[in-house]
């Protein structure tokens, strides 16, 4: 599912793209996806207008149209984004397809039909309402506010991580990641971590979506030391210590580690 890093280059790669791009007409293909309007209300709404901004909390992104049309955009498993001239030979996924006066689109595709674009009537409003905590890049959230946000918490490590009441924007994999590089098992309990260990987590925790983002989460493109373009059990674990990679159910999530990394306190 993507996650944080993900939706943040969509964030920018649409910024890159398709900012001030005056809209000819919008195009649902599917309308499992649009979450509380028809194709005909997108294009009436967007027609003539130009994307002016966005912006994103966690895994949600969202998108000014105009001065008054705001949209948030869920990738749910697979979604993704394109923006293209040349019609695709297979566009079965293109699900929503924004047509720009320049002959060029951009397109949501899914995949799976889980994600979802939704007008909404701004972010900080969708923010509340969903109930969603600071974002894990936020720079707000230093180490002090981190300490009473989880510290102390009774909680498994990888569960609390990856609550977005709590802190938004970290799934299952970046958070199998983190927990890797931070050397800690999946199932501590965040109490049994002392401020040593607590400080470690959440500066790893920074610099591991930091680095993700600068590297377009592409995973071919990760460090050799990370778990997770090798997240399968029985692989060898990437730090070469000799042990092989994991896999366990924790809180009803896949969790991957190495159990010789990352001992259970």
């Amino acid at each position: 599912m993507p996650e944080l890093p993900d939706v943040e280059v969509y964030k920018q790669y649409i910024d890159a793209t398709s900012l001030h791009q005056k809209i000819s007409s919008v195009s649902v293909r599917d309308s499992r996806i649009a979450r509380n309007f028809n194709g005909s209300q997108m294009d009436e709404w967007l027609k003539g207008k130009t994307l002016e901004k966005t912006a994103r909390h966690g895994k949600h992104l969202f998108i000014l149209a105009g001065d008054d049309v705001w949209m948030m955009w869920h990738f749910g498993m697979t979604g993704a984004v394109r923006y293209l001239k040349k019609e695709r030979k297979n566009a079965d996924y293109e699900r929503v397809t924004f047509y720009f006066d320049n002959k060029y689109r951009l397109s949501y595709d899914a995949r799976r039909m889980l994600g979802g674009i939704q007008r909404i009537e701004g972010p900080e409003d969708f923010i509340r309402e969903k109930g969603l905590g600071i974002d894990a890049l936020d720079p707000a959230l230093d180490l002090d506010r981190a300490r009473e946000l989880l510290a102390g918490k009774r909680a498994m490590a990888k569960s609390t991580l990856m609550k977005q009441e709590t802190i938004a924007g970290i799934g299952n994999i970046y958070s199998d990641e983190i927990l890797f590089q931070a050397r800690i098992h999946p199932e501590t309990s965040m109490d049994h971590l002392d401020a040593k260990e607590f400080s470690t987590l959440f500066k790893t925790m920074k610099a591991v979506l930091k680095k993700a983002v600068d590297i377009r989460a592409e995973p071919s493109d990760m460090p050799a030391t990370w778990i997770t373009p090798r997240r399968q059990p029985g692989k060898p674990c990437p730090r070469g210590c000799g042990s092989r990679i994991q896999k366990k159910k924790v809180s009803g999530r896949s969790a991957y580690f190495c159990p010789a990394c990352q001992e259970k306190k």
